[in-house]
């Protein structure tokens, strides 16, 4: 299990989201990338992978596996 670290950006964004199903979907995408089972991801560069939620607007949230420690932040 990879330990999953959440920026402070991130958090007021998602806790802002006034459709609780799509923050209920991310949410569990996100703990997705914990079990290594992320879905449907796409690499962007420098180290940086798009997760793609097909719900709504679609919604993206990026994130990047820190090479020392195996922490995935986002």
């Amino acid at each position: 299990m990879i330990e999953l670290r959440k920026t402070e950006t991130y958090a007021k964004w998602l806790d802002g989201l006034r459709d609780i199903q799509a923050r209920a979907r991310i949410q569990v995408r996100v703990e997705r990338l914990a079990t290594e089972n992320p879905g449907d991801v796409k690499p962007v560069g420098n180290g940086v992978s798009e997760l793609r939620i097909d719900y709504g607007p679609e919604y993206r949230v990026y994130f990047c596996l820190a090479p020392t420690n195996q922490h995935k932040n986002w």
